[in-house]
C-alpha cells in the first residue's frame, strides 16, 4: 500500500459532504498520527468540499470580507442542505475573488504542511443559478468555471508546498481540467451500463 485516504470523517463535523477544513475530534493527534504513517511509508490523501457549513471557524472568518458567492442582491447565498441526506447548512466560496483565493491558498497550504501529499478535491458542480460571482459571471456562465478554479487554486498551493510532485484528485471538470491532475469520474455503480458511460464521458 502506498496511499491511505480518509474521507470526510477526517473534519471536524466530519458527517456531512461540507468541509470545515480543520481535523475532527476522531483525530485527536493527527500529526504523531502523520510522523507514523510516514514512519511506515504510507502516504496520506484528505477529502476536501469548497461548501463550508454555516458557523465554522472558516466561515466566521469570510463571511464579513465577502468571500463566499453571492446573489444579485449582494447577499450570501446559503444552501440550506438539500445536497444530499449528509448535508447541512452551507456557503459556497467563491474562488473568483483573488482575495479569497490568497485565503483559501493558506489554508489549504497549512493542511499540507502536516504532512498529507494529496487533497480530494470533490465535488464543485453544485453551482446555483442565482450566483453573481465575483467576476461578474452570473450563475449559469460560472456554473462550470467553478469547478476549474476549485481545482486551480488548490492545484497551485499544492504546487506551492510539493512542487512538481504536486498532484490533486479531482472529481468535477471543465475544458482546462486536464492541466490539475488526477481525475475521477464521481461516484458510480459497477456494471456494463455505467461502465458504457464512463467510456463515452472519458472519451468526449
Amino acid at each position: 500500500v502506498d496511499v491511505l485516504h480518509i474521507d470526510p470523517p477526517w473534519l471536524l463535523q466530519g458527517d456531512t459532504l461540507v468541509c470545515t477544513y480543520q481535523w475532527g475530534e476522531a483525530f485527536p493527534d493527527h500529526k504523531a498520527m502523520l510522523q507514523e504513517l510516514e514512519q511506515l511509508h504510507f502516504r496520506l490523501s484528505l477529502w476536501i468540499s469548497p461548501y463550508l457549513p454555516i458557523g465554522c471557524a472558516m466561515y466566521e472568518e469570510g463571511i464579513d470580507k465577502g468571500y463566499f458567492v453571492q446573489d444579485k442582491q449582494g447577499s450570501t447565498i446559503v444552501n440550506q442542505g438539500p445536497m444530499n441526506w449528509w448535508s447541512v447548512p452551507f456557503v459556497y466560496i467563491d474562488f473568483t475573488n483573488p482575495a479569497t483565493d490568497r485565503w483559501y491558498k493558506e489554508k489549504i497550504k497549512r493542511i499540507l504542511q502536516d504532512g498529507p501529499i494529496v487533497l480530494k478535491t470533490d465535488l464543485g458542480e453544485l453551482g446555483t443559478d442565482e450566483a453573481l460571482y465575483h467576476n461578474g459571471m452570473d450563475g449559469k456562465e460560472g456554473h462550470n468555471f467553478y469547478t476549474l478554479e476549485y481545482q486551480r487554486i488548490v492545484f497551485e498551493a499544492t504546487q506551492e508546498v510539493y512542487g512538481e510532485d504536486a498532484l490533486i484528485w479531482c472529481r468535477s471538470g471543465y475544458i482546462g481540467s486536464q492541466k490539475y491532475p488526477v481525475h475521477w469520474a464521481g461516484d458510480v455503480k459497477c456494471d456494463y451500463a455505467n461502465m458504457a458511460g464512463q467510456l463515452r464521458a472519458m472519451l468526449g
